[in-house]
């Protein structure tokens, strides 16, 4: 599964410190009803290691549809 959210951080300048395969809890934020997902870095967490991709990267397109 893929789903698109945000990561969210404490300080702006902790964007730039993000990377990939680094990891992340989850933070709902309730806007009336509804519960959105956020992630936030686990501080000291190890860094694991990237998946492979089922899909090659210049193959994108043929899997995404605009909204």
């Amino acid at each position: 599964m893929r789903l698109t959210t945000n990561i969210v951080v404490s300080d702006p300048s902790e964007y730039e410190a993000l990377e990939l395969g680094q990891q992340v809890e989850v933070a709902f934020e309730q806007v009336e009803d509804v519960w959105f997902p956020l992630f936030r870095p686990i501080a000291d967490a190890e860094r694991s290691p990237l998946p492979a991709d089922e899909i090659a990267p210049e193959r994108f397109a043929e899997h995404v549809r605009p909204c």
